[in-house]
């Protein structure tokens, strides 16, 4: 479930540690892809979202939406394993935000919480990577990792942003026995598990923690406009 409890900031706290990893730095564009394992459109998308993944300007995540775990269909119905409530809410206020409407829909892909297409669309969405790219620049971050705790340094801002750390199963393959695509393995990458409110940025540069995700998970860090708005960095967490 989604957890929005606060951290506090760690300051210097660690930073001996941290200093012997390597940096990890960048501005990716945040690519969110919503789907559901029992959505017969969403096996492109997934497809889609392992490609974009292995790009370094990118940051890419999944999140599995619920509403589809009620749908009856001749095959029966499927439960997603990964879907959660709150990504469903997640995924309506963007397109409140975006498109004026609550209504949702799968697949559908949000570029960095200011434009969204359907998630198979492949030429549409690297349209809209480009045009955001092209648009602003993201706050930059860099990220450290030590055993127990990741730590990143964030660059300067004017605008008011909250982080976010987002763990992710990089990985899995489900065996799909009923609904859309029964009888088909579906191949998931970066699927959210978690989401944990860090804090605010600040007016200054500033070093902030979190625990290192656990063995068989990985992490990114996004800073967000209050509200579902847009995206103002985004940053996997460094490697060990």
């Amino acid at each position: 479930m989604l957890n929005l409890t606060a951290l506090a900031c760690a300051g210097l706290l660690g930073l001996a540690e941290a200093q012997d990893a390597p940096p990890r730095a960048g501005e990716p564009v945040l690519v969110e892809m919503f789907l559901s394992q029992s959505c017969g459109s969403c096996p492109p998308a997934a497809e889609f979202l392992a490609d974009l993944a292995q790009r370094d300007d990118i940051v890419a995540i999944g999140w599995h939406i619920d509403y589809w775990n009620s749908l009856n269909t001749k095959r029966g119905r499927w439960s997603d394993p990964f879907s959660d409530p709150a990504y469903t809410d997640r995924q309506r206020d963007y397109n409140r935000q975006i498109r004026r409407r609550s209504s949702v829909y799968t697949p559908q892909v949000i570029v960095n919480g200011v434009s969204e297409t359907i998630g198979s669309e492949r030429e549409q969405v690297e349209d809209m990577i480009e045009t955001v790219r092209a648009s602003y620049k993201q706050i930059k971050i860099k990220s450290y990792r030590t055993p127990d705790q990741v730590f990143f340094d964030i660059g300067d801002t004017l605008l008011d942003g909250e982080m976010y750390l987002i763990t992710f199963t990089p990985i899995t393959e489900t065996h799909v026995p009923r609904g859309e695509n029964a009888d088909m393995v579906f191949s998931d990458v970066n699927i959210v598990t978690d989401m944990m409110l860090i804090g605010a940025v600040a007016d200054r540069p500033e070093r902030v923690s979190a625990p290192a995700p656990e063995e068989g998970t990985d992490c990114a860090l996004i800073i967000q406009q209050p509200n579902h708005g847009r995206i103002l960095a985004a940053a996997y967490c460094a490697d060990e």
